[in-house]
């Protein structure tokens, strides 16, 4: 066997020097690319009525294009979790990030509802197979740091769905395209772009596989493999990030309605705050995750929190409302990213991506129905609060199954 000299370099040695170099570009990388799977996507609901007069959309027609997201990202999850598995998660989240940017120009073009329509599912599934793929790319190369690194990427989506909410119309539209709501799609697809150049550049070819400095530095425990769709836990966990996620979704939804129906102004203040709120609790679990993942502790508090907040802006007069929504828009938060740490926590190698798919699957095909069950509920009894039902029921299912929930293992070595 050859002999290493002093001062020689070996290729193994210096794979992992870059990797080491190139760990706090690939959490910059990460984070990035969390907020433009958001702003590319979540751009049209500001915009939606002029996509609609323009396009002669029904309300129904209108709806469906802008439920498609989650809809598509409820469907291809799992599947998803395979091709990722094959391809490899950086990869995947490279061909994420070009088709979503490719896609967002052809949506511009789009000459009807129907090809609109196309490119806003396409441009979807693009999504689920990025946002499938980072539990994955956070077992590879922070797994000394999942909760942290989870909390980090999940606000950066949390911030994506601000940006796109806060500056579609009073700075892209008005300012940037002088009312065009073609180009405001080619607009958002710019930063998709530089995350595909900062992916390129912060996770080099030749480390896709190799661990980085933020890496545990020792091999995970050997563990049996885990079969997921046989798996309690992963159902367990599944239905957790599913009802953490009806919880925003459905406040999201019908926060406006209720207020609107009620004759107060308060409704789009209610609902900024709700956005906002979750701020606060993605700061906190980006320096503190770390102790919370895997933990059932985090998902009863969360859980039992929202229930409370819940109930009391039932019972409270609505002016209570908007300080209330700060409340849930944090537990909505925490619960999401407790979610979202548990595939790392729970699997390994590929195991990630089938778990990821199953949770982000169920998780939000959970919050799809769960909101349209609300407003099944509304039409049926013309009582406003019940649009709100499933969402309490979301908040006591969370804080009762996470009471029989076993602690994740830790990867901290």
């Amino acid at each position: 066997m050859a002999k290493v000299t002093a001062g020689a370099n070996p290729p193994a040695l210096q794979s992992e020097a870059r990797a080491q170099l190139t760990s706090p570009l690939a959490l910059v990388a990460l984070v990035f690319f969390a907020v433009n799977i958001r702003t590319v996507l979540l751009a049209v609901p500001p915009i939606l009525p002029l996509i609609q007069h323009d396009l002669r959309l029904s309300y129904a027609a209108t709806g469906f294009l802008n439920a498609l997201p989650p809809l598509v990202l409820g469907i291809l999850a799992y599947p998803a979790s395979f091709v990722i598995g094959r391809l490899g998660a950086q990869r995947a989240v490279l061909i994420s990030a070009a088709g979503l940017a490719l896609l967002s120009a052809a949506r511009a073009a789009a000459p009807n509802a129907a090809l609109l329509i196309l490119a806003t599912a396409l441009m979807s599934a693009s999504m689920t197979l990025g946002q499938t793929a980072l539990p994955t790319i956070v077992h590879e190369r922070f797994a000394r740091f999942v909760g942290q690194v989870t909390a980090a990427y999940s606000g950066g989506m949390m911030l994506g769905e601000v940006i796109a909410a806060a500056l579609t119309v009073p700075l892209v539209l008005n300012v940037l395209v002088g009312g065009n709501w073609r180009a405001t799609f080619l607009i958002w697809s710019l930063p998709v772009v530089a995350s595909l150049i900062l992916w390129v550049l912060a996770m080099p070819r030749g480390v896709a596989a190799r661990p980085s400095a933020m890496s545990a530095p020792t091999a995970a425990p050997a563990s049996p493999a885990l079969n997921p769709l046989r798996s309690w836990r992963v159902w367990q966990s599944s239905i957790l990030l599913g009802c953490g996620s009806l919880l925003f979704f459905g406040m999201d939804t019908w926060i406006p309605e209720y207020y609107h129906h009620l004759g107060r102004s308060d409704g789009s203040l209610a609902l900024t705050v709700l956005t906002v709120g979750q701020i606060p609790a993605v700061v906190v679990l980006s320096i503190f995750g770390q102790h919370l993942a895997g933990k059932r502790l985090g998902f009863t508090l969360g859980g039992g929190v929202a229930a409370v907040a819940l109930v009391l802006w039932f019972i409270l007069p609505p002016s209570w409302g908007v300080a209330l929504s700060a409340v849930i828009g944090a537990a909505s938060a925490a619960l999401f990213i407790f979610g979202l740490s548990l595939p790392p926590l729970l699997a390994h190698g590929r195991g990630v991506a089938q778990v990821s798919g199953i949770m982000m699957g169920l998780g939000y095909t959970i919050a799809f129905f769960g909101s349209f069950i609300g407003g099944t509920l509304w039409d049926a009894t013309g009582i406003p609060i019940t649009a709100f039902i499933p969402v309490l029921l979301a908040c006591v299912v969370v804080t009762i199954l996470s009471l029989f929930m076993p602690d994740a293992p830790s990867r901290r070595h």
